[in-house]
């Protein structure tokens, strides 16, 4: 998150909860882990077409800003909370 923060494209490989922050092609490139041809095609794909870097950037830092900035998450954890203490009266009001 932070890395896609600054504004530019992210290359990561394809492991762990990466691929649901960098949306391929959208926000980055994602890559299979222990391919480091993979990786540098991927890296020299921006070089190549720094339009294509700038957009994916972009896309990424309006991402991170939409879905994990605190207020984002502040407001997710809210409607959570909410939505927790609606389902435990409901059920507190049906004795």
């Amino acid at each position: 998150l932070e890395a896609i923060s600054t504004g530019l494209p992210v290359v990561a490989t394809r492991v762990g909860g990466l691929p649901e922050v960098v949306m391929e092609n959208v926000t980055g490139l994602l890559v299979p882990s222990s391919d480091p041809e993979a990786f540098a095609n991927a890296v020299a794909k921006y070089l190549q077409q720094p339009d294509l870097a700038a957009q994916h950037g972009k896309a990424g830092r309006e991402r991170v800003e939409q879905r994990y900035s605190i207020a984002a998450m502040l407001s997710a954890y809210m409607r959570l909370y909410d939505s927790l203490y609606a389902t435990k009266t409901k059920i507190q009001g049906s004795y």
